[in-house]
């Protein structure tokens, strides 16, 4: 037996690899038809799963996520994103690791040009019957900002208007401060800042129930009671990557390591900046001389021109952003190798 490092996150699902369910067994799972000893597929909400995202954080196997209708495109870390539909699933099946009061924070990168209201993020919520007493700790996309809820009416969300439905990777955190906070008292970054929020409905201290599941993208395998006392919230329609869930309060390093961007590196590319290989509304860099050309929460690029004029072309071009947590002064450019 191993001793469980807490400070490490317990679940984390990098979208890197799919695998069939039957080479990665989940302890206490069985399959639909009961005249089968060994589970290869389970249903999801109507939705047949033979596949898992394995489960790379502490918790390990165990806490593996089923998943269906899920496809793999280039991601913001690593090889790959998930890319989800209204008919995706990705869900745990064992229940909790929560309890009580224990303290849960979650990160995550997702693209979206969806407008639509109320897309599930992340869900944990219960997995028999919907009691009011328990908390649920789900987040959405609502006119392209986060909500957290944490109850059927109770609902945490950000004090300025946001645009994180636009079609741009971004990335979302949220972390309990201690054990059986209020909601009120839940602290929301949005790529790698904490914003204001305000809170509206119930803000009693939380306290989960032992028995819930999380999901992505959906209610996943939680009570069917979700659907009808939760309505307006619907499947989430665009990427993810890199899904972090931790039993503690998130430290500057944790957030560096969640927001870890998948570093490009083209040799010989056009540099055009209307639309070409370099992106518009970014941070640019020319010559490792800074020319900011949109609002200073976008990413970076650094590159280096060669060739002559009207003929230009990158000798070197890769994907450069700050630490997390630097002013904008202190960016600093990244030198071509």
């Amino acid at each position: 037996l191993e001793l469980l490092d807490r400070s490490l996150p317990l679940v984390h699902l990098n979208f890197e690899e799919i695998v069939p369910l039957i080479s990665r067994q989940v302890l206490g799972m069985k399959h639909d038809d009961k005249r089968k000893r060994v589970a290869d597929t389970i249903l999801i909400r109507g939705v047949e799963s033979g596949y898992v995202l394995p489960n790379v954080g502490s918790f390990g196997q165990q806490y593996d996520a089923q998943i269906a209708n899920i496809e793999l495109r280039h991601g913001i870390h690593g090889k790959n994103a998930g890319y989800f539909t209204e008919q995706s699933r990705v869900s745990i099946y064992s229940t909790s690791p929560h309890n009580g009061g224990d303290i849960i924070s979650y990160a995550l990168w997702f693209k979206t040009q969806a407008n639509i209201d109320d897309m599930i993020l992340i869900h944990f919520g219960h997995t028999f019957g919907l009691g009011a007493s328990k908390n649920m700790f789900t987040v959405t996309l609502r006119d392209g900002a986060p909500i957290l809820y944490t109850n059927i009416d109770s609902e945490l969300s950000p004090v300025e208007s946001y645009n994180l439905d636009d079609g741009q990777w971004n990335h979302i955190a949220i972390s309990m401060p201690r054990r059986s906070c209020r909601p009120s008292e839940v602290v929301m970054y949005i790529n790698g800042k904490i914003v204001t929020t305000k809170q509206v409905g119930r803000d009693a201290p939380i306290f989960f129930i032992t028995s819930g599941r999380t999901s992505l993208g959906g209610f996943g395998m939680s009570t069917l009671d979700f659907d009808e006392h939760l309505s307006n919230l619907v499947p989430f329609r665009g990427g993810m990557d890199q899904f972090f869930m931790w039993a503690k309060t998130l430290t500057d390093d944790d957030l560096t390591i969640a927001m870890k961007k998948y570093f490009k590196h083209y040799t010989g590319k056009n540099c055009n900046i209307n639309g070409g290989t370099v992106q518009r509304g970014t941070l640019k860099y020319k010559n490792c001389k800074k020319r900011c050309h949109s609002n200073m929460n976008c990413w970076g690029y650094a590159y280096k021109i060669g060739g002559k004029r009207g003929n230009r072309k990158c000798v070197h071009y890769y994907d450069k952003r700050p630490e997390v947590g630097l002013p904008n002064s202190k960016w600093k450019c990244a030198r071509a190798k």
